[in-house]
């Protein structure tokens, strides 16, 4: 009896130490309330996400239903400018993704990742009333595709660009500005308690890990984190390669990922068990904001659960700092960053039937 109280005692210190290593003690919580902006969401049929161009504007990626992908918004006089043609033919798109701001030069990138195209728009030409676009930054250099495909792709630096996406061999692939894949690098999470990752083939991985990727390129860095989950992981540039600078960090939700087998075909999905998790990553000169929620993908399905509140805060190390609690569910955000003040410009719901969604802002100082 003495002997079954003793193993008892030791399993539970042992997960009450894996508990705490994994819950960060005494995290503040910031309770932040919105005010209204100058923008109108009325015009936008399904805004979905956001980022800042330059000082007091904004860039929207408009929904589906919109025939142009992009509004850019001036947050003084409300005023915007759509742009981005949707479709097949020339200076047009047939999807969009990562979308990025280059600040130095005022130019707008985003990923055709249909056509493996890296395109870019002059934002000067945008408010002159042009919608397409006659510039290409490279096209992906596929050769045979015996190297696999990104689907989203970020800059680091001036000249690398790092993607997720489905690779032969490692985690993330590593292009020049030329669409050239230089090397591929980075590990898989570790998941010994799941049986059915580990006869995954590196292809399957690549997709059922895939999720955000976000860049700080003038500190050579960028962010990947797993949906689903709250594992996020911080990689810089050190001599030639990308290390990983938060290899400690220990998720409390680690993802959890399945294949689905369809004949020949196949696809990945999280457990049915899962959690929101992260949604939303904007990144700073100081800090990595991103949306997160721990009620289950169940909940969100059944509506008991709407969109994330909370952002966590964590600087460029990867320690959680802060958590942000916000008013309203967020749907997307970003940030303007000025020295500890931070303006949070964010995309929630909306009580009215014709406009659904509403810009709102946050200011909080860290």
């Amino acid at each position: 009896m003495k002997k079954n109280v003793s193993v008892f005692v030791s399993v539970f210190v042992f997960l009450l130490i894996f508990s705490c290593e994994n819950k960060p003690k005494n995290i503040e919580v910031i309770s932040l309330k919105h005010t209204k902006t100058n923008v109108s969401l009325d015009d936008i049929s399904d805004p979905r996400y956001m980022l800042m161009a330059g000082e007091n504007e904004v860039i929207i990626r408009n929904g589906s239903f919109d025939s142009l992908w992009y509004s850019l918004a001036n947050l003084n006089t409300g005023k915007k400018y759509k742009f981005g043609l949707k479709g097949r033919g020339p200076g047009e798109i047939i999807f969009s993704s990562s979308p990025f701001y280059n600040s130095n030069k005022n130019l707008f990138y985003t990923y055709s990742s249909v056509d493996y195209e890296y395109v870019y728009f002059r934002l000067k030409d945008v408010k002159k009333g042009k919608v397409q676009f006659d510039n290409k930054l490279f096209s992906i250099n596929k050769n045979d595709g015996s190297d696999g495909s990104p689907s989203l792709i970020v800059p680091v630096g001036d000249s690398l660009f790092v993607a997720s996406g489905m690779f032969q061999t490692g985690r993330f692939g590593l292009y020049n500005n030329k669409g050239v894949l230089l090397n591929t690098f980075g590990e898989f999470p570790e998941n010994e308690n799941n049986k059915e990752v580990k006869k995954m083939t590196n292809m399957e991985r690549s997709k059922a890990y895939s999720g955000i990727l976000t860049s700080c390129p003038e500190k050579n860095m960028f962010v990947a984190a797993v949906r689903n989950s709250d594992l996020i992981e911080i990689y810089q540039k050190k001599d030639n390669e990308f290390i990983r600078i938060n290899k400690g960090y220990k998720p409390e939700y680690p993802p959890c990922v399945k294949v689905i087998h369809m004949g020949e075909a196949w696809s990945t999905a999280s457990c049915r068990n899962s959690i929101l998790g992260f949604r939303r990553c904007a990144v700073s000169d100081r800090y990595i904001f991103i949306s997160f929620s721990s009620r289950t993908k169940k909940d969100f399905f059944e509506g008991k659960a709407n969109y994330p509140h909370i952002i966590r805060v964590y600087n460029l190390k990867g320690k959680r700092i802060v958590d942000l609690d916000m008013d309203m569910p967020i749907w997307s955000f970003t940030v303007d960053s000025k020295k500890n003040k931070h303006i949070i410009y964010a995309i929630v719901p909306n009580n009215n039937m014709k406009s659904p969604r509403k810009l709102v802002k946050y200011e909080v100082k860290l």
